[in-house]
């Protein structure tokens, strides 16, 4: 099977998964990502409501396929930022496959969402979507790397951790980018900036929190992967 990108031939320093924080420039890339894919988001939910069927069907699409890339990226690029660079290569099938599984759910979210007659109902439907994509992804694109994690050493409590600030953040971001407004801002445009920073940090925190939870991955040599 085909792989990226290309490895070489001497043993790969796997960077142990419990080094956290990662460096500060891939944070800030992967929170300034995370930002912008939840304001897309917000958008999507907000115009494929939309009685005009060139907008919600031109949203509905475009909208989906931009969540659906940028979780995908996200996921992607926070496994590649954990690796040494010897050893960030991934298989590509089942990162590809990630990948349209991200922009189906995406999709998916956005077509029930317009069928749904408050925007309540639309956040918990989005919320019961978006979640288990996001533990997909992370499982997918984390198993199709070099040496992938031992899923079964996974450490209980972290993970629960993570999927408890996760599914926190992403209901609190969610209130924020795609409700009325509510009292402490200043106006519509900062609460939705302020649910864009939540949904970014609650993404981060919880992926940080599913990173500790594996335990350390040995040195090994392309021969043995």
């Amino acid at each position: 099977a085909s792989r990226f990108p290309q490895f070489h031939p001497q043993p790969m320093a796997l960077a142990p998964l419990t080094a956290l924080p990662l460096p500060l420039t891939s944070v800030g890339l992967l929170l300034a990502g995370a930002a912008a894919t939840a304001a897309i988001l917000a958008h999507a939910l907000h115009k494929v409501r939309s009685h005009d069927w060139v907008v919600a069907v031109g949203w509905g699409m475009g909208g989906a396929l931009a969540v659906g890339t940028g979780l995908w990226a996200l996921q992607l690029g926070l496994w590649h930022a954990t690796q040494a660079a010897s050893a960030a290569w991934f298989h590509t099938q089942p990162v590809l496959v990630v990948g349209a599984l991200a922009v189906g759910v995406s999709a998916a979210a956005l077509l029930v969402s317009r069928a749904l007659p408050t925007q309540r109902m639309v956040n918990a439907s989005t919320l019961l979507l978006v979640m288990p994509l996001l533990v997909s992804m992370f499982v997918g694109v984390g198993s199709a790397m070099a040496v992938p994690p031992p899923w079964h050493a996974m450490a209980a409590g972290p993970t629960l951790a993570a999927l408890a600030a996760s599914a926190f953040g992403c209901w609190l971001a969610l209130l924020l980018l795609n409700g009325p407004k509510r009292p402490g801002f200043r106006g519509l445009v900062a609460q939705r900036l302020g649910g864009t920073g939540v949904f970014a940090t609650a993404w981060l925190v919880g992926q940080l929190l599913g990173l500790s939870a594996a335990p350390q991955v040995p040195l090994v040599t392309p021969a043995q992967v």
